[in-house]
């Protein structure tokens, strides 16, 4: 909603009324570390012109889940400008377009941020007034996942246990969520499948499944890494494995070897 409150006296033909008509982002996905234009349309209802129209923009607002706000530091820094433009005059009945170009705090958590917008202007008399607005906008971080290690052995024996490991990490600005890791493939395997949960930002953690090789040669599978992303959209990686299984080693079925 907009309040209004009237610096002056009391204008006999009513009061001007100025308010945002509607604003426009120039990207429907707004991501941190990037720029982007916010275009304002800002009307004057009023049947006689305002002049000396100055809009502000306050620090932004965030909205804590416990339903309190508290103010946010720059996470929108104007691009070649300041947090406030003049217009001179809007005449009557008239809508006039502004564009104002913001840079995003490369580190801005995941949310939609309120930037409440200030409107002070006079009328012909030079009576004050002042109407406060709020824009939304939304930011996104890029989900970023990365598998820094798969571990196998060198090589593996037939019916002996084989260990799978690998490490992996978020190094995105984005909790992923709903984080489960699976080892697929044609053999009898154990721990094949390990639920993380939330991979937290900068998280590391450790996946770690037993194969036992049934024949030799060439043994082939897959690590499945499985999360929720930024989009809400679930994100499967796949990093393929391959281990060379002998038969059993010389020394293991008699004292002979």
């Amino acid at each position: 909603g907009i309040s209004l409150e009237r610096l002056g006296l009391s204008s006999p033909a009513g009061e001007p009324r100025v308010l945002i008509n509607k604003y426009t982002l120039s990207e429907k996905e707004i991501q941190g570390g990037s720029s982007f234009t916010l275009t304002l349309f800002i009307e004057n209802t009023f049947h006689r012109p305002v002049q000396n129209v100055r809009v502000s923009f306050e620090p932004i607002k965030l909205e804590e889940s416990d339903g309190t706000t508290r103010t946010g530091g720059t996470v929108f820094s104007p691009v070649e400008g300041s947090n406030s433009f003049y217009l001179e005059r809007i005449p009557a009945k008239t809508t006039v377009q502004r564009s104002e170009n913001y840079y995003v705090d490369p580190n801005a958590a995941a949310r939609t941020y309120i930037m409440p917008v200030t409107i002070d202007y006079e009328d012909e008399e030079a009576r004050g007034y002042k109407v406060e607005e709020t824009i939304n906008v939304p930011v996104t971080q890029e989900s970023r996942f990365q598998i820094l290690s798969v571990e196998t052995p060198p090589t593996a024996f037939v019916g002996e246990p084989l260990f799978i490991s690998a490490e992996f990490v978020n190094v995105g600005k984005v909790a992923l969520g709903n984080m489960i890791v699976m080892m697929e493939g044609d053999f009898p395997k154990e721990q094949a499948s390990y639920f993380v949960g939330n991979l937290e930002i900068g998280q590391s953690d450790f996946y770690q499944g037993i194969i036992y090789p049934q024949q030799e040669g060439l043994l082939e599978g897959e690590l499945v890494f499985s999360y929720i992303d930024h989009h809400n959209q679930e994100v499967q990686v796949r990093e393929p494995f391959q281990v060379q299984v002998e038969g059993r080693p010389m020394g293991k079925e008699g004292p002979e070897g």
